[in-house]
């Protein structure tokens, strides 16, 4: 069964985590402060269509079927799948959640990519990650990431938050974060010499979301 929800009030960490600069960024100028921005993100909602939900329900009971092969653990506390669509001119167009609620842009979900049930499973991961955060960090630290507190990052780029990553982690003395340099970049801090470099790893809650897309 699938929530395809219309409008929903929306309460988040995230939103305290943002910048000025960084909601300008995600909303193209259109904003750039919090109360200009929820106003923007309250006049973006999309409404479902009947087709566009018979066509994403396949895409979901397809994703749900994968997930409780590949993690049968989580998967079978039968969390309710909330999806929402937002005007393809926030968060970059990106697909992401908060809550208990997946969103997609509009573009997305009028022109689902041939992809879309790998991307349904990895933000139904996300989902997960947020309701059972316990069962993920026991799996981080036995794979040798460790929480830290928010450190302070030496850069003159705007940094960039992850609504699906808000907390922080660092694997082998390195710390991977997200900057805007012309589009989102990934970085990592060195904790011993400061300096930052270009990066593959990228915090514990992404790396395991993509192992299940690649599972299939």
């Amino acid at each position: 069964m699938v929530d395809f929800l219309s409008q929903v009030d929306i309460k988040d960490p995230y939103f305290a985590a943002l910048s000025s600069e960084e909601i300008l960024l995600k909303t193209k100028g259109k904003a750039s402060t919090m109360h200009a921005y929820m106003e923007l993100r309250s006049r973006s909602w999309i409404p479902w269509t009947k087709e566009s939900k018979q066509i994403w329900s396949k895409y979901v009971y397809q994703a749900q079927q994968h997930l409780e092969r590949a993690f049968p653990q989580i998967e079978q506390l039968k969390t309710p799948w909330k999806i929402a669509q937002l005007d393809q001119s926030i968060e970059f167009g990106y697909s992401y959640t908060l809550q208990n609620v997946i969103f997609l842009s509009s573009s997305l979900v009028a022109t689902p990519p041939k992809d879309a049930v790998l991307l349904l499973a990895h933000e139904r991961m996300h989902i997960f990650q947020r309701l059972h955060p316990e069962v993920f960090h026991t799996l981080y630290r036995a794979k040798g990431w460790v929480s830290i507190p928010a450190p302070t990052i030496p850069t003159q780029n705007i940094l960039l938050t992850n609504p699906d990553a808000l907390d922080w982690w660092e694997f082998e003395g390195k710390i991977p974060f997200l900057i805007w340099d012309g589009k989102p970049a990934l970085r990592a801090l060195d904790i011993s010499t400061q300096e930052i470099t270009s990066t593959q790893l990228q915090h514990p809650n992404e790396e395991l979301a993509y192992a299940i897309e690649s599972s299939f």
